[in-house]
């Protein structure tokens, strides 16, 4: 998995349209996991450059799922969203809420004799991460259907109060 590390200051309408980062100026994250369940991180300047390993973000990188099942293989990771202290994200991709962050996935089949830079690439992915809903979004519909039941209830004994007073 690849992404962007200063996807913000990309020029409109520019997309990182590159491969394990297009220079010093615009590096990315790279994230490698192997069917031995290592998880290696690295930092990616360019198609014909070595990668960076980076030492200590692997040790906030968890795998919390790793399954082959039907010839497919499923992995859920998890990464930190990035250090957001005075917008300095020199080194890591900062996954911000609400905003759409460029991403790229690439695996290596070592049956088809994928190996070093021969491998399948994804298009460009947007990851979107969902505000969490604010606890309005539950209060607000269980007031309002009590005031219903509420309103309801009082018009109906009202009516049938009136109907009452009527026949009396």
């Amino acid at each position: 998995m690849q992404t962007a590390v200063k996807w913000k200051e990309l020029p409109a309408p520019i997309k990182p349209r590159y491969l394990f980062g297009s220079n010093e100026q615009f590096p990315v994250d790279i994230l490698k996991w192997e069917a031995d369940n290592s998880l290696r991180a690295f930092k990616g300047t360019g198609w014909d450059k070595d990668f960076e390993q980076r030492d200590n973000y692997e040790e906030f990188t968890k795998i919390l799922f790793s399954e082959w099942k039907n010839g497919r293989w499923t992995v859920i990771m998890q990464r930190p969203l990035g250090n957001n202290k005075d917008n300095i994200y020199d080194e890591d991709t900062f996954f911000e809420m609400g905003q759409y962050i460029p991403t790229v996935f690439f695996a290596w089949d070592g049956h088809n004799g994928d190996a070093g830079r021969k491998m399948a690439v994804s298009a460009f992915y947007y990851t979107f991460l969902e505000p969490p809903m604010p606890r309005e979004a539950y209060i607000y519909p269980i007031v309002i259907a009590a005031g219903v039941v509420f309103l309801e209830g009082w018009i109906l004994i009202r009516r049938s109060n009136k109907k009452k007073a009527k026949g009396i």
